[in-house]
C-alpha cells in the first residue's frame, strides 16, 4: 500500500513564441493526510481566502458569465465534507 493520500497530475502548457513551439510538463502533487501545512501552504491559503471577485483575471478565451449563464452550470463532482486542516 502506497504512503500518500491523493495524488493529481496537473499538466502545464507553456507557448514560446518565439520559437514556435510547446513546452508540456507534468507537475504531480503527492497529499499526505494529517502532514502539517508547510509556510507556502499556509501563504497561499491566506491569499486564497482574501481574494475578491474583483481578482478574477478574464480574457477572450474566458470571459466573465451572466447570472444566467452562471445558473447553467452544474457540480461533476461533490464537495468534500472534511475541511482541510494545518
Amino acid at each position: 500500500m502506497s504512503n500518500f493520500e491523493y495524488q493529481s497530475d496537473d499538466l502545464i502548457f507553456e507557448w514560446d513564441s518565439e520559437k514556435g513551439e510547446c513546452a508540456i510538463a507534468i507537475v504531480t502533487y503527492i497529499l499526505h493526510k494529517g502532514a502539517p501545512l508547510t509556510t507556502e501552504q499556509r501563504e497561499r491559503l491566506k491569499l486564497l481566502e482574501n481574494m475578491t471577485d474583483e481578482d478574477i483575471v478574464y480574457d477572450e478565451e474566458c470571459p466573465p458569465q451572466t447570472d444566467e449563464q452562471l445558473k447553467q452550470f452544474k457540480r461533476v463532482n461533490p464537495r468534500c465534507k472534511e475541511k482541510a486542516t494545518g
